[in-house]
């Protein structure tokens, strides 16, 4: 694959796909649009397009499925046949779409032949210019639904044994046969035209030669129509033909010109090639949120069993649609960024499931594995989750974000409402942390969940850390909770509630950070190992030494904050052209064993490195006396926001990829792609939104 991702996409009633196939020379363009009515949840159409350099003959598959909970609920193939039918309908109700019908129609430009089984050089057992199909039956909830894969390569596994032994018995008999087969024709492996008994899920196969398109129209219809209707006719209102054609264009423009009012790269003066890379990369990223619905594997603390965890449901952006399909608690705080200066609403939607996946206690589980599907994407060892394990909080950026909202504009009392619902939750979460994560020493904190070599529970797994013992105070988790106090401290005041206890937790927070966790002989902070018979710092440079930096934790006036400016501008240590390296050039763990987190630049910190000097160092109040490294602040911001943007942008020009992490020598792409997690924040670093 070439590359394939959401060209446009809005997050809420459109988007469009491309999906280039080197291989077999297919270009596919996908797009929906989706229409609201009073009945249930709207309506929708999808239109299928391709193209090649020359016409070739593709076979398309997709498929349909309906869990059926209630008598009344059913999905039906009216009309059926023995060779294909000429036009599908699907006929169906349900208790949350009602009753409805989906049609396939192809479109007036379909460029079709007679594929007959006449044609000698192509060999099948139906018609291939009908519409082939088959009727599985899945059993309802997270076990079977989902899996349409293994059925339909076993139906086109038998079909393709089925064509060969007729070929070599009539080749065998046929009293005209050769010695040689001059020419073995193409076989067709084809779906079955059958239907199980109680079947919930039908699987349709197209053949089609390029270019080609039609539409898949989902429409309500009349409760009252009888079942099994034989009536194919698509009705005139539905989302088809010049209707989709003139509703297309119009979405196409809405989209541009919020993309330009939110995020202003016309504005800036960014180049036409530069803005398809945003409207692409950030559509890759709202495009990507899903539902997710199951139980996950659950370890309690005390219990030596696993257990599975209650069924629930998860409305979340994933990291990456292929590799990472699901729910994971450290990035979603990231995407969340981009996905709140485009829709609020959806934001807060999001933040409100994943808040409502918190347990009794407190603890909302690092990855969100709902159900069998997702379990399929995750080796078995990683499957489970223990509900002492943290993860970085980094859902509170965005309601930091909506709180500091509220304060300067006018309007915002749905996000007031937000912001006093779900600080009852923030505090529960808060105190999960303190019962759970606490250092030896009062306001110090440790991760739980080491090994040797990974804190996979921090987020940055294999950053170098000290041999895991109960001695370790991890600065990068008392930063985490210092954010936490002031953001609880600000929603509180909005919520007109008393903060004090939260400003001065956080104060005594801001001390142990100073006193405890400054390693003056590096010049930076670090962990720190509070052993009665060798106390001393663990300090490796690199992002977890300036996580109080990140989270804007150091006052502007202190000398420290020019120690920690001058490290990141040190291009012996963490400065590249490429961004900022997750760890320093000198230290002896610098790009060894797994270097995941050690070395490779990692968009999510540079984003907190912009907008804390955007937000903590550069727009501030205050002379130079009170803000003497704002200059430098300036330099390094500039500079740092110009790299990142060349080199992503570079990167994606020539490999059509947004990638995981950057190489620190030379700024390839390296992990997994496409990676339109949090590395889309470079859309809100190109309109500089923090």
């Amino acid at each position: 694959m070439k590359s394939y991702g959401w060209t446009r996409h809005n997050g809420v009633d459109f988007g469009e796909q491309d999906i280039l196939d080197k291989k077999f020379g297919l270009n596919l363009t996908t797009s929906f649009i989706k229409r609201s009515n009073d009945r249930f949840g709207g309506e929708w159409t999808a239109r299928i397009t391709g193209n090649s350099p020359s016409p070739r003959i593709y076979s398309l598959y997709f498929y349909f499925g309906a869990e059926k909970t209630k008598d009344t609920e059913f999905l039906e193939l009216p009309i059926k046949g023995s060779k294909g039918i000429d036009s599908m309908v699907l006929d169906g109700n349900g208790e949350e779409l009602g009753r409805y019908k989906v049609f396939v129609t192809p479109s007036e430009t379909t460029n079709d032949f007679d594929y007959s089984p006449k044609d000698s050089s192509i060999l099948s057992s139906q018609d291939l210019s009908k519409v082939l199909y088959e009727g599985f039956h899945a059993k309802e909830g997270e076990d079977d639904l989902w899996n349409v894969r293994e059925k339909v390569l076993g139906s086109l596994r038998r079909n393709h044994q089925k064509l060969y032994s007729n070929f070599v018995t009539k080749q065998q008999s046929s009293s005209q046969k050769k010695k040689e087969q001059e020419e073995e024709p193409a076989a067709f492996s084809t779906l079955s035209n059958q239907i199980e008994k109680n079947s919930n899920l039908f699987v349709f196969q197209k053949v089609v030669t390029t270019p080609f398109q039609f539409d898949i129209v989902f429409k309500t219809v009349d409760a009252n129509e009888p079942r099994k209707d034989r009536n194919i006719e698509v009705p005139e209102d539905a989302l088809t033909g010049q209707i989709y054609d003139d509703a297309l264009s119009l979405h196409r423009k809405q989209f541009d010109d919020k993309f330009e009012e939110t995020f202003e790269l016309g504005k800036k003066g960014v180049n036409d090639a530069q803005q398809r890379f945003a409207r692409e990369t950030f559509s890759n990223l709202i495009g990507g949120i899903g539902y997710f619905y199951g139980r996950d594997i659950v370890k309690r603390k005390g219990k030596e069993a696993k257990e599975m965890g209650q069924e629930g449901s998860l409305f979340t952006a994933v990291p990456s649609r292929p590799f990472f399909p699901r729910g994971f608690l450290w990035d979603e705080g990231f995407h969340q960024l981009l996905v709140s200066s485009w829709d609020r609403d959806i934001s807060m939607d999001i933040l409100r499931h994943w808040f409502n996946r918190m347990d009794s206690q407190g603890w909302i589980a690092r990855e969100q594995i709902l159900g069998k599907e997702a379990r399929s994407k995750v080796p078995e060892q990683f499957q489970t989750q223990f509900d002492d394990y943290a993860n970085p909080p980094t859902l509170l950026f965005v309601l930091q974000r909506l709180q500091r909202m509220t304060v300067v504009k006018e309007g915002m009392e749905k996000e007031v409402a937000f912001l006093g619902e779900v600080l009852p939750k923030v505090q529960k979460w808060m105190r999960w942390f303190n019962r759970t994560q606490t250092g030896k020493i009062a306001n110090t904190f440790r991760w739980r969940g080491r090994t040797e070599n990974h804190t996979l529970t921090s987020g940055l797994d294999d950053y170098p850390r000290a041999f895991p013992s109960d001695d370790e105070l991890h600065l990068d988790l008392i930063s985490w909770m210092a954010v936490a106090n002031r953001l609880m401290a600000n929603m509180s005041s909005t919520a007109g509630k008393d903060p004090t206890r939260y400003e001065e937790t956080y104060s005594k927070l801001l001390k142990v950070i100073e006193d405890v966790h400054w390693d003056e002989s590096k010049g930076v902070y670090g962990d720190y190992i509070a052993s009665d018979m060798n106390p001393r710092h663990e300090t490796h440079v690199g992002y977890i030494s300036i996580f109080p930096f990140l989270l804007g934790l150091i006052p502007t006036d202190s000398p420290r904050l020019g120690k920690i400016l001058e490290i990141i501008s040190d291009p012996n240590q963490l400065w590249s052209s490429y961004g900022i390296l997750s760890l320093s050039k000198k230290d002896p763990f610098f790009g060894k064993d797994e270097n995941y987190w050690r070395g490779p630049v990692w968009m999510n910190i540079n984003y907190l490195v912009l907008s804390s000097l955007q937000n903590h160092y550069i727009n501030v109040p205050g002379d130079d006396s009170q803000n003497p490294h704002r200059e430098k602040a300036k330099k390094v911001y500039t500079k740092l926001r110009s790299n990142l943007i060349a080199n992503v942008y570079e990167v994606w020009r020539r490999s059509g990829f947004v990638w995981e992490q950057y190489n620190p020598h030379n700024g390839d792409g390296k992990g997994s792609h496409p990676f339109t997690g949090w590395t889309a924040l470079i859309v809100n670093i190109m309109g500089e939104r923090y």
